[in-house]
């Protein structure tokens, strides 16, 4: 639906040809850890059956190369590992290549919420200032492409406009925010955003870690009192890190129990 006479747009992330493009011309800079594992078993895939999903690149100013990796980086990385001269891909400029490189951030399921949200709010401002440039009057003032987002990125209006105040935060306030392990806590995000001055979030900082102390205290005091078998299954099962567990590489699975058991015997020495 449009509101008032508008010229017609095309959709931001639109499907270009696809096109051959030599290994040697593109740039690679992962915005994630790569998976030794998950190159490991792409390798193997490229060199039985090809590169079925095509990658996604930017042209870049450099001259060295001539693209750069938007969006597949290990399936790039696997190509180049497996001696391909040429990967298939479609090439996104301007605002395609920003909408695109936001989208697939927003799959990565290492990222906290707060990370989350700075991709979502800069899907929107990349649709606002696309839509400002490109329609000539009717466009919904005061929506500035939020509705647009939400339906592109399927997710809803107000986690939109959550992520727009998030986004405001300054970066130290963001930092305090991980390292008090609180970027994934929708509800404190949402409050401390509302306030107005970096002072004020940093004394609700202060109390969220005062409260999270307290209670961290209490529960290494009562840790042994009805904790079975069964509670700390049920508590895996509804945590964030089951789910990262069951896509981490071997690896990176052996490294987290250790440091965690080395980590429970501290602190059974320290008691």
């Amino acid at each position: 639906m449009h509101w008032g006479n508008r010229k017609k747009v095309k959709k931001n992330i639109e499907a270009s040809e696809l096109c051959e493009v030599k290994v040697s011309k593109i740039k690679s800079r992962p915005r994630r850890d790569i998976s030794e594992e998950a190159l490991v078993g792409l390798s193997d895939s490229i060199k039985r059956i090809g590169l079925q999903n095509p990658i996604s690149l930017k042209p870049i100013d450099d001259p060295s190369y001539k693209y750069e990796v938007i969006a597949g980086d290990h399936r790039f990385l696997a190509c180049k590992r497996s001696g391909v001269l040429t990967v298939p891909a479609r090439i996104l400029s301007g605002t395609k290549a920003k909408l695109q490189q936001h989208s697939e951030n927003l799959h990565r399921v290492e990222l906290t919420l707060l990370q989350k949200y700075e991709d979502i709010a800069g899907y929107q401002k990349t649709i606002a200032k696309s839509d400002a440039k490109d329609s000539r009057g009717g466009v919904q003032r005061h929506d500035k492409g939020v509705s647009k987002t939400a339906r592109e990125l399927k997710t809803s209006r107000k986690k939109v406009q959550s992520a727009l105040k998030a986004s405001k935060l300054e970066p130290v306030i963001k930092t305090a925010i991980t390292s008090a392990g609180l970027a994934n806590n929708a509800s404190f995000i949402d409050r401390i955003a509302k306030l107005e001055s970096p002072k004020e979030q940093e004394r609700e900082l202060r109390k969220a870690r005062s409260k999270s102390s307290a209670a961290s205290k209490s529960s290494r005091t009562s840790r042994t009192t009805g904790v079975t078998f069964a509670v700390m299954m049920t508590s895996w099962r509804k945590s964030r890190t089951s789910r990262l567990w069951r896509v981490a590489p071997l690896t990176e699975r052996q490294l987290f129990v250790d440091h965690i058991q080395a980590d429970s015997h501290e602190e059974d020495t320290d008691d």
